[in-house]
């Protein structure tokens, strides 16, 4: 009981640092871009904008913005592949709503709150399952104190967020590797979608996690009937294909199994001459 009153104090006094933080700074550079990257979205149900990381950290954040209303001004969007018109509509939107625009930022910072709670709350049950409570309340004071977490965690980009979400998604990850299970593994797909529309950089977990499962049963193999290998080989491809899946409903179906050759590539690494 006393562990958990704690518990519940360190999540609220992270909260209201968060909070407070978020009223108080100015936006930075990138968050109106932010911003009107994610009203596009609800608005015209386009992924254009803001496309070097996927849309759901920013969906969520502007869900206050669009309830409060706002001015817009969406000349200059394009959906030209090499085009990153957010910033200057983001510039657009900061010259409509003036002074405004701070309480709007505010309204989203705020929206992303329960993005680092969650992380907290991971932090805590995963220490908790390897030592014991008392390095619970020792990982989730290390992350609610946080400089990187209390500078990042208040603002209207993705970080944070993917960071939870990473986080938990290898948290369900790690428990369905020591005791395999159909659900487990359906969690772990499931979170593992959810964390990959975050942020790409969570995608390295799709080869990383059969890389991780192969290493940790190898030392067993001597142990494991060939049943079990394949029971475990099925519940791995079904997280993956279940991650890849909800990543491609969060785009709301956008042409799926779209031939490579079909992309119109701009880099010089992808593009041909």
């Amino acid at each position: 009981m006393r562990c958990r009153c704690v518990v519940i104090a360190v999540l609220l006094i992270h909260a209201g640092l968060l909070a407070w933080s978020a009223c108080r700074q100015s936006p930075t550079l990138d968050e109106p871009a932010h911003l009107v990257a994610g009203i596009s979205h609800w608005r015209f149900l386009r992924f254009e904008m803001y496309r070097v990381n996927p849309p759901l950290a920013r969906m969520v954040a502007v869900l206050p913005v669009l309830a409060a209303g706002y001015e817009s001004d969406w000349e200059g969007f394009t959906p030209s592949p090499e085009a990153r018109m957010e910033f200057g509509i983001g510039r657009q939107f900061v010259a409509a709503n003036g002074r405004r625009t701070l309480w709007l930022t505010t309204l989203a910072r705020w929206a992303g709150i329960p993005w680092s709670l969650l992380g907290a709350w991971v932090c805590y049950l995963w220490a908790r399952d390897l030592y014991g409570p008392r390095a619970g309340l020792v990982a989730l004071v290390l992350w609610c104190f946080s400089p990187d977490i209390l500078g990042h965690a208040p603002l209207v980009t993705p970080d944070v967020a993917a960071t939870a979400l990473g986080l938990a998604a290898c948290y369900a990850f790690w428990k369905w590797l020591r005791e395999p299970s159909w659900s487990r593994a359906i969690v772990s797909g499931l979170l593992l979608g959810i964390a990959g529309l975050t942020k790409f950089t969570i995608f390295i977990l799709f080869p990383l996690w059969p890389a991780i499962w192969l290493a940790y049963r190898l030392p067993q193999r001597g142990q494991m009937p060939l049943r079990r290998w394949g029971g475990d080989l099925g519940m791995l491809a079904v997280t993956v294909i279940l991650g890849l899946n909800v990543i491609t409903l969060g785009y709301g179906l956008d042409e799926p199994l779209k031939p490579l050759g079909s992309f119109e590539f701009v880099s010089k690494a992808l593009g041909s001459e």
